[in-house]
């Protein structure tokens, strides 16, 4: 499947190389993980930024482990550039979707007109209401989303604990009572805990569409198609549902996926954005231009050694001179 629009993305060098020069505001997130520094790196050596805002998501239990490694990557940071540390947003991860609210529109209107989020060590229920209160700025004129790999996932479990199926803040159903949706599209990651049976329970009548990351490589390939195999445990699927194979780092390709099977925003859809960021921030997307709900079940413990190394940082234009690259009529 192939957009009639361009919507370039790769590599963040080459991506800054191939547009006009700006002065980028950024916004990041500190985490235990060594990728949550790449993307600063890349583009404060590239002479572009203007602004640093960091924020660090405080889980509700921590360890050693989770405090020795977010000092290790502050201190990488600062490094960087000295000002980083006196630009740090403590958050709960839990915290409550007002003050969330509050916050990310602090953070975008102090980021205004030029702004790049790195989504890669943010947890979901933090991003996608970046996304979408960046995306419904008029005052936005550019945007870009940066994604750095990880060079490796551990075996173990990366989160524990999750909080019952519930929207994340900014994409709740609004109507009473709740639409009846003739689609889910469910992203395919490692750990699905309660989904398998919320959709046997509450959406068994829905086509189910999963979009597993292809080609994940070992081992996640066995551990992507464990949770397709935990969902099939209890949910019986029916003639229509698709399993579309996507690739992991292509949310333009995700995208186009998304509107063709939801007859370009006609269909309503229920997303669960399990798996790769990038399929996630393309159903992100999708939901902010079409009102679509998000569901979760939002972990309330990450893994300390949640990834590691550093493999490639990967940049997405969105938003270019006032330009939406992404909508449903011309996917």
């Amino acid at each position: 499947m192939f957009s009639g629009k361009f919507r370039p993305w790769g590599d963040t060098s080459w991506v800054l190389s191939k547009i006009d020069h700006k002065l980028w505001n950024f916004i990041g997130c500190l985490s235990t993980e060594e990728r949550c520094t790449e993307a600063v790196r890349i583009l404060k050596s590239a002479g572009v930024i203007n602004s640093n805002i960091f924020f660090e998501v405080l889980d509700p239990v921590t360890t050693v482990k989770h405090t020795q490694k977010i000092e290790r990557n502050k201190k990488t940071l600062e490094a960087i550039d000295s000002e980083i540390g006196n630009n740090i947003h403590q958050l709960d991860l839990l915290v409550e979707d007002i003050t969330l609210f509050n916050k990310i529109s602090e953070v975008v209107n102090q980021s205004i007109p030029n702004i790049i989020l790195d989504i890669s060590t943010f947890p979901k229920r933090f991003f996608f209401p970046f996304v979408k209160t960046i995306l419904q700025h008029s005052q936005v004129e550019n945007l870009l989303i940066t994604y750095t790999n990880a060079t490796k996932y551990p075996e173990s479990d990366l989160s524990e604990d999750p909080e019952p199926w519930y929207p994340l803040p900014l994409f709740r159903q609004t109507s009473f009572p709740e639409d009846q949706y003739d689609l889910a599209i469910v992203g395919t990651g490692f750990m699905p805990f309660s989904l398998p049976k919320l959709l046997k329970d509450k959406h068994s009548k829905v086509s189910l569409r999963l979009m597993f990351p292809f080609p994940p490589g070992p081992p996640n390939y066995h551990r992507s198609w464990e949770f397709v195999r935990k969902i099939e445990k209890y949910y019986t699927f029916k003639e229509g549902d698709e399993i579309i194979r996507i690739n992991s780092l292509d949310v333009c390709e995700a995208f186009d996926h998304i509107c063709s099977a939801s007859n370009y925003g006609e269909a309503k859809v229920l997303f669960a954005p399990y798996g790769p960021k990038p399929i996630s921030l393309a159903m992100c997307i999708f939901a902010s231009l079409t009102g679509s709900p998000v569901y979760y079940t939002q972990p309330k413990l990450y893994n300390p050694d949640y990834s590691t190394g550093i493999k490639d940082c990967i940049s997405y234009c969105i938003k270019l001179d006032n330009k939406l690259l992404y909508s449903t009529t011309d996917c």
